[in-house]
């Protein structure tokens, strides 16, 4: 929020995520501070769905890192099955889809620690984008689980429209939320070359997510914990 002459003005804060969360993060920024931020939907991935959910034994159990991976399950008509996920908002997600959701973790890496301490007896399918930050059948191959990757959607790259473009040089967004590593990379590049005026601030979920934005010469603020509501807190 800016302040001119004596009256506040209102934020506006960048939403990279794909448009299937951008509407509720929107809605989120909304509901918690009314007037003074408004969301502006620039999403930065566009989400496809690669293909089938295949049938799998009765005793399987799904894996979700994101809630990306649910949602191509759900579309790609994939069964019930006991499922592990990672993150609120997947586990949300997985209760719309009519699964029984464990969360076991924020992360992919916690799900990992959570698994490899638990050692589930059952067979286990996580379901991934093509573009992954852990490889979990690599990372439990040596405890003796069996995990198989399956990419049932892919993470396509866009770009921002001009008019975002000519916003963010002429100061008159005040935040970007940054919520995975490629969407960091991907602001990255897109802003290259492009002067980035105060009061712009980068907020990102993780210091993994700052990595790729440390030489913008841009303030960066990390949540203390990778939540959505933790990201959003930064905003006050």
């Amino acid at each position: 929020m800016t302040v001119h002459g004596g009256r506040e003005m209102t934020g506006v804060v960048l939403v990279t995520r794909p448009a299937e969360q951008a509407a509720a993060t929107a809605d989120a920024i909304a509901a918690r501070y009314g007037p003074k931020w408004r969301a502006e939907i620039a999403p930065l991935l566009r989400i496809r769905r690669l293909g089938r959910a295949p049938t799998l034994p009765n005793d399987a159990a799904l894996v979700f890192t994101s809630a990306n991976g649910v949602l191509a399950w759900q579309q790609g008509g994939g069964r019930w099955h006991p499922a592990f996920v990672a993150g609120e908002a997947t586990a949300r997600a997985g209760r719309a889809a009519g699964l029984s959701p464990m969360l076991l973790g924020m992360t992919a890496a916690e799900v990992s620690a959570r698994l490899h301490d638990r050692r589930p007896p059952h067979p286990l399918l996580h379901i991934v984008g093509r573009h992954r930050a852990l490889d979990l059948s690599a990372a439990l191959s040596g405890v003796g689980l069996r995990v198989t990757t399956l990419p049932l959607y892919e993470q396509r790259a866009t770009t921002l429209p001009a008019t975002v473009l000519r916003a963010l040089s002429a100061g008159q967004i005040g935040a970007v939320l940054l919520m995975s590593p490629r969407t960091a990379k991907i602001f990255a590049a897109c802003v290259a070359g492009i002067a980035l005026p105060p009061p712009l601030r980068l907020l990102c979920l993780s210091a993994a997510v700052a990595a790729p934005v440390r030489d913008l010469g841009v303030a960066i603020e990390v949540a203390h914990m990778p939540r959505q509501e933790a990201l959003l807190s930064l905003l006050s």
